[in-house]
């Protein structure tokens, strides 16, 4: 799933767009009656905020200590309303979220654009923020075993939602860039090791379509990660 940061459809914050739904920017009390008044006509598309499970390095939260993070209620209405719908992953930041969805725990490597300026996307309702570079192994680290705990929890829970993975995108003067883009010391340091895996030179390919190969290699390290976690849940085509 590739995604751009919506345009507000009206001043509901859990509702940005017709087919989107915030479920942390509402009360848990007004999930149904909010989703019973939207009129859901296409697949609902519900992202999953990372951070907000998962504040606390090796610790979960899904409705245990917050009603807000519990997503099994959220199921249940979601099929009493006979609502289709898709949870969404982002594989990368994503920039509607605080930190790009990343816990605070894991954001020690802020991304940075080819001008070696700190990446801050404007949200839908205005707010900046900053995005948090997923080529950090401690990243990659903390989004595997976040993954396999969400995982347990539906295939526990009985969830039967498909999930997906979401590429997400930002527009910068008049540029599209890839929300995973980065040049911050991080992905310089990995981008040097898999260089000198490959034990080739620069001049053998363009450095660019190299980056571009080493980018996508990455997306498919924390989709693989996915698909090994959500095991039956994963349908995304």
């Amino acid at each position: 799933m590739s995604l751009t940061t919506p345009d507000v459809h009206h001043f509901d914050l859990s509702l940005p767009v017709p087919n989107w739904f915030l479920y942390w920017k509402t009360s848990p009390s007004l999930w149904e009656e909010k989703l019973r008044k939207s009129h859901i006509k296409r697949p609902l598309i519900i992202p999953i905020y990372w951070g907000l499970h998962n504040e606390l390095r090796n610790v979960y939260d899904f409705g245990d200590k917050r009603p807000e993070t519990d997503l099994l209620k959220l199921c249940g209405i979601l099929k009493k309303l006979q609502i289709q719908a898709i949870f969404m992953i982002p594989i990368g930041p994503a920039p509607y979220l605080p930190a790009g969805g990343v816990p605070s725990f894991a954001c020690e490597y802020q991304s940075y654009n080819r001008e070696g300026l700190g990446v801050v996307v404007k949200d839908i309702h205005d707010k900046l923020n900053q995005l948090y570079s997923f080529y950090d192994p401690k990243v990659f680290e903390a989004f595997n075993a976040f993954a396999a705990k969400l995982g347990s929890y539906f295939s526990l829970e009985g969830v039967d939602f498909p999930v997906w993975g979401g590429n997400h995108f930002y527009l910068s003067h008049s540029e599209l860039h890839h929300c995973i883009e980065d040049r911050s010391r991080i992905f310089e340091r990995s981008f040097g090791r898999y260089l000198q895996s490959l034990k080739r030179t620069l001049h053998e390919e363009p450095s660019h379509q190299l980056e571009s190969n080493y980018a996508t290699m990455v997306r498919n390290l924390y989709i693989e990660s996915l698909k090994e976690s959500m095991s039956g849940h994963y349908h995304q085509e």
